[in-house]
Formats: C-alpha cells, sequence, structure tokens
C-alpha cells in the first residue's frame, strides 16, 4: 500500500519494541516460516482490529489481550484494549489496564514518542487534564513531522495566503468577501452534519463566501446533499494527499480555515500543519486542544471552557454566547412526532398503581388485551409498546456506551434504587454492552427489569422516541453533545455533572443556552447528582414543572436559534481577520453581537418560533385511528447490524 507519506496521513504511533506493519498483508510477507512470538503478538493485534472494524468487540478484547499476553511491551495494543473494553463496559481488570496505560503514555511521552494513546480516547480515561495536553501536543508534533516530509510537494514557492485586507467580510461597497473553508471528514449521515447543515445554509453571502472540503466520499445520504447544497463551494478532496489538498485550500484564497474534525476518525490534521490559511480555527469535532501550534483558535464558550481552564489549552478561545455547538433541530427535526408535556397524565403524575413498580408491561388499571389502564394517556400506551413502565420514572441515557464509567454507573444504581419502580433506558451503542451492564447491575443487586436497551434507530424516530422518557442522565466523564442537544429538542429535562474538560462541561454549556441550567447542572460533585436526580425522580410534580418550563423555551431558546448563532460566530470569523489585519498575535475573546442587531435577531426568531410552534402543534395533533403512534415512534425492528457496528470508530466526534 502507499506509504504514509503518500497518502498525507499521519503515522502509526510508537509500538514499543514492535515495528507494526502497516497492513495485515504485510504480515505474511515477512513473518517467519515458524512465527516468533513478536509475529505472533501481532498477528493478534491485526486480528482484534478486524473484529473492532466489524463490531465483533467482545472477540478483538481477546484478541488484544492475547498480544499482550506475547508481547508485554505493545503499547498499541494496551491502549486499544483499554479503548474497546470501555466501548462494551467490560470493566475487567479495569483499573490495572488504565494504570498501566497511563505509565505507557508517560513514558512515551518522556521518550519523545508519538503515543499510541489516541487524544479523542484519552476522554473516556481519568487522566490529569495537563498530561491530556501533554498527549495532544505530541500528536501535534507528528502531524508537523508529516507536514514536513510533505512541503517539498507542494507549489514552488510554497503556498501564497491572501493580503490582510481589513475590508474583507465588512459587507461594503466593493469590499471582497471573507472566504472561509470548512474541511471535514464527516460531511454526510453523521452528528457533524445534523448539527451544521443549516449553518451552511444561512451564511451570509454578502459578506462571506463559504468553501466545504470533504476528506471523505459522498455517503448520497440527504444531510451529505444538503450541504452540497448549501455550500457555495463544496469540493470533494477525498480522492487527494493532504499536500494536494492544502495547495488548493491556498489557491482559493481563504482567508480562515476551519477544521471540523480535530483528532477524529478520517482527520487530515498534518493538512493543518501546512499552514493553508492565514487563520486556522478548530471547531465541534473535537471538544478539547489541539497542542498544536497551527490552529490559532478554538471555537467554545464560557461554559466549555471558564477562563480559569484558559491554560490547559494551546489555542486562544473564541468564547461564543451562550453555547459554542450549533445546532439545525429547529429546521431539520420540527415535525418528527415529539410527544409534549401536555401528553402527561395524572396517572402519571399521582405514581400510577401497577404499572411503575418494576417496570414491564402492566399498566396500573390495564388488563387483558386492553389498550392501556385507567386514566392512561397516549403517552403511557406507547410506553407500554415500547416495553416501558407506563407510570413508572424512565431515566435515559443514550449517549455512546464508552462514555459509561464504573463510577457513573454506581451512580445510576443509587439513583434507580431510590426512585421506586424506576427503569434507565439505554441504547445498544454498541449491543455488546447491553449484557455487560446487566452483569454489572446484576452485582449491585438490581435485576434487568430496571433497565430497558433499545436499538439505534435513524435521527427522527430517536428523537421523537426519547421524547417517552423522564429525565436524562448524562455521562460526567464525558458529556453527550449531540444526544444530549437531542434530548433537550425532545423536551426531556437533563441532568449533568460538569468536570474541568471541555469534553466533561459541553451538557452544562447547552444546558444554560437553553435556559434551565440552575435546575440541570449539579456542580456540586456526582452526590449533587445522585441527589437531584432522586429528588425529580420522586417528586413529579417538579420533574414536570420542569419539564414544562424546557417545552416553553425550546423553540426560542438560543440553543435552537440557528440564525442567532450563525451571525454569532460570522462576527467571531470576521473579529479574528481584523485583529490579523492589525498584526495582532490570537488572543482569547468573548464574541459579543451589537445589541441592536442582536435584539433584532431575537425578534425574528421569536415570530419564527411562533410559526414553528403554531406548525408543531398541528402536526402533533393529528394522529391516526387508535391512537397510532405519530411518525417515529413506531417500535423499531431490531437492527443488530447497526447497533453492534455502531462501535467501530466511537472517535467520530461530536456523540
Amino acid at each position: 500500500g502507499p506509504t504514509v507519506a503518500q497518502r498525507g496521513r499521519r503515522p502509526l504511533p510508537s509500538f514499543g519494541s514492535l515495528k507494526v506493519p502497516d497492513s495485515p498483508r504485510d504480515l505474511t510477507a515477512t513473518a517467519p516460516s515458524a512465527p516468533s512470538t513478536e509475529a505472533q503478538a501481532l498477528a493478534h493485534y491485526h486480528a482484534a482490529l478486524a473484529h473492532q472494524a466489524s463490531g465483533r468487540v467482545g472477540a478483538a478484547v481477546r484478541h488484544f489481550r492475547a498480544a499482550l499476553a506475547l508481547q508485554a511491551d505493545f503499547p498499541a495494543a494496551l491502549c486499544s484494549l483499554a479503548r474497546a473494553q470501555s466501548s462494551i463496559c467490560d470493566w475487567s481488570s479495569r483499573e490495572a489496564t488504565l494504570v498501566s496505560v497511563r505509565a505507557s503514555l508517560v513514558r512515551q511521552l518522556d521518550e519523545g514518542a508519538c503515543p499510541a494513546l489516541q487524544p479523542f480516547d484519552a476522554f473516556a480515561v481519568p487522566l490529569e487534564l495537563p498530561l491530556v495536553l501533554r498527549l495532544a501536543q505530541a500528536h501535534a508534533a507528528a502531524a508537523e513531522a508529516v507536514a514536513a516530509s510533505l512541503r517539498p510537494l507542494l507549489p514552488p514557492g510554497g503556498l501564497c495566503h491572501p493580503p490582510r485586507d481589513a475590508a474583507a467580510g465588512s459587507g461594503a461597497a466593493g469590499a471582497t468577501r471573507l472566504r472561509v473553508g470548512y474541511v471535514s471528514a464527516d460531511f454526510g449521515d453523521h452528528p457533524l452534519t445534523h448539527l451544521t447543515r443549516g449553518l451552511f445554509a444561512l451564511h451570509d453571502r454578502s459578506r462571506l463566501e463559504v468553501f466545504c472540503y470533504s476528506l471523505r466520499q459522498s455517503d448520497r445520504s440527504a444531510p451529505r446533499a444538503a450541504v452540497e447544497s448549501a455550500a457555495e463551494h463544496f469540493v470533494d478532496v477525498s480522492s487527494s494527499d493532504s499536500a494536494a489538498i492544502a495547495a488548493r485550500i491556498a489557491a482559493d484564497g481563504i482567508h480562515v480555515c476551519v477544521d471540523l474534525n480535530g483528532f477524529t476518525s478520517g482527520a487530515r490534521t498534518e493538512l493543518f500543519a501546512l499552514r493553508p490559511a492565514p487563520l486556522q480555527v478548530g471547531m465541534l469535532g473535537f471538544p478539547g486542544s489541539s497542542g498544536g501550534a497551527f490552529l490559532d483558535y478554538l471555537a467554545t464558550d464560557a461554559v466549555a471552557s471558564p477562563p480559569q481552564l484558559e491554560h490547559l489549552y494551546s489555542e486562544a478561545l473564541l468564547r461564543l454566547p451562550p453555547s459554542y455547538l450549533v445546532t439545525d433541530h429547529a429546521q431539520t427535526l420540527l415535525h418528527c412526532g415529539i410527544l409534549p408535556p401536555t401528553a402527561v397524565s395524572a396517572a402519571w403524575l399521582r405514581g400510577g398503581g401497577g404499572g411503575g413498580a418494576g417496570g414491564g408491561d402492566e399498566g396500573g388499571g390495564g388488563g387483558g388485551d386492553s389498550e392501556g389502564g385507567e386514566g392512561w394517556g397516549l403517552r403511557e400506551i406507547l410506553r407500554r409498546r415500547y416495553g416501558l413502565p407506563p407510570l413508572g420514572v424512565v431515566f435515559c441515557c443514550f449517549s455512546q456506551l464508552y462514555k459509561v464509567d464504573p463510577a457513573t454507573f454506581a451512580a445510576w444504581i443509587s439513583i434507580l434504587r431510590r426512585v421506586p419502580g424506576s427503569v434507565l433506558w439505554l441504547l445498544r451503542f454498541p449491543l455488546e454492552g447491553e449484557a455487560n451492564l446487566l452483569a454489572a447491575a446484576a452485582a449491585a443487586g438490581l435485576p434487568p427489569e430496571r433497565f430497558r436497551f433499545s436499538a439505534v434507530a435513524p435521527k427522527a424516530a430517536y428523537v421523537a422516541r426519547a421524547s417517552l422518557a423522564d429525565l436524562f442522565l448524562d455521562t460526567p466523564l464525558c458529556n453527550g453533545h449531540t444526544t444530549a442537544a437531542d434530548a433537550l429538542w425532545a423536551g426531556v429535562p437533563l441532568l449533568t455533572c460538569p468536570g474541568d474538560a471541555m469534553c466533561s462541561r459541553v451538557a452544562a454549556s447547552l444546558c444554560t443556552a437553553v435556559g434551565c441550567g440552575p435546575q440541570m447542572i449539579a456542580d456540586g460533585g456526582i452526590g449533587d447528582y445522585v441527589e437531584r436526580a432522586v429528588r425529580l425522580g420522586t417528586r413529579r410534580v417538579e420533574l414536570l414543572a420542569l419539564r414544562r418550563k424546557l417545552w416553553a423555551r425550546r423553540l426560542s431558546a438560543p440553543l435552537f436559534d440557528t440564525r442567532l448563532w450563525t451571525r454569532t460566530w460570522e462576527h467571531a470569523l470576521r473579529a479574528v481577520w481584523l485583529r490579523h489585519c492589525a498584526g495582532e498575535p490570537p488572543a482569547s475573546m468573548d464574541v459579543r453581537l451589537g445589541e441592536l442587531e442582536a435584539a433584532e435577531l431575537r425578534r425574528e426568531n421569536a415570530a419564527d418560533a411562533l410559526v414553528r410552534r403554531a406548525r408543531a402543534l398541528q402536526a402533533g395533533a393529528v394522529l391516526p385511528a387508535g391512537l397510532q403512534p405519530p411518525a417515529g415512534l413506531q417500535p423499531p425492528r431490531a437492527d443488530t447490524r447497526v447497533a453492534a457496528g455502531c462501535c467501530a470508530a466511537p472517535n467520530d466526534g461530536v456523540t
């Protein structure tokens, strides 16, 4: 296969005393007739990677362990083992594995090697944040090394940047538009595109000229088509090496180049190390620092990255109000069948009879083939069809399971014990995690009836289905990002417990942006998180009041105001460009729209919200005969292929 330099990708990380081939077929070409211990370890390692890519994570774990049993000094196998085990909540020997991962990481950093641990995988490992920054810096240095090898492939004279024209993007007559380039491997049916496609459609073309550079071929999905049509220039560069892509970006005269990947699957970090644009900004895909001098700014906000933690970033911080996470729910998920708080019945508020105890399909007052119990509404009937307790409290978390660590699960167990008849609703994300979590619950004395698992579903169906839950329990180590925004849009209150890392503060940012921060942010630690969940689970009137507050603010909250977010982002891009034109170095800043402009945008959004609310009510009021579920709430068929394979690349970002 092509070499690393030819591919324009970053090199393989250090594998200790082992030299790992670029592909499994290379192993058969170099292995001796009598395989050495080293060759056997490599064979197990590659077998593990193949199993993991196919969604057979349990088999991958066994092969990673076999590789380490044969060759103890194998950091890549060790870190891959930790990642695979986390993805399916296999916590056997977790503490010993994490101690070994940390020791291996420190040793590789001290030796000046590129660590085997990937920066994205560090989100699920409890490391000190200065060490996480060192990890990012090491991978950034590796990207710089790849970029250095690619420079001979650049046009003669190198890459040329556009002149420092302060009028660019001003909107003045005859002024050049500010050319902004977005680079991503995730333009397709991916959470990042679900969040951003409205951004590309709403950009002010009188001031900005927008380019999208796709690092992956089209998946022929509707989200991909939406971005292709919304962007003024959409360029598929998936078949080009990083040097050619950098040359193309420079030739397009891009003023500000935006990295939507960071250290996630399909990234071309070395592309930004080549510096194709005078200003480069990290945004959305990777909730943390790149560690590299090649990104001047990181888009974040004052909650996700408070000023007192600024030393944990190599970039200057662009703090956007009120949240750095752009959303497109108000445009794309308005009519997906979300149930409003009015669907909550008096029977549920009373705690219901037999329907709340133990979950299951038994409903208070129901019997035989009855559609529902006494006093039931549509919500209770739909819950029963999904195997949820019609009158019990349904806690939920729809994040990928790698975000669930033993401490979080112990907190959930405590909550379930103290809220009678409650259940915890999770996704088979991936499939193999279900058995491991049920085993952990059984060891803690909770029966499987206190848990519900659903298959991964298409976006609209999943968001509508989520509205059947009562409270979303966030994962403190690494928060829900897109999933948290989905829950809030579905009208489901969320409870989060922020840490210091950006990835552990995103949900707090979203709760603040939707106007419910004080009720949803447990800033007193994990104990506060548990107590708040128990309080809401046992005081249903209070929980319903929070749900109604969220529902009332949902359509007009800044979190879901894509137009306001887009104008604020454009203001930030213009501000950093003006700073560059003045010859000033990048510096952190709190981005603020002018009061008059912000007020006008809020008025526009309020008017749009009235229209959206009317349309939503109209869409939700028309139900088929027999109280069939609205669109998106039909119980899905089990999709074991999707559910099993969704963990093949847990570093896809923005989940």
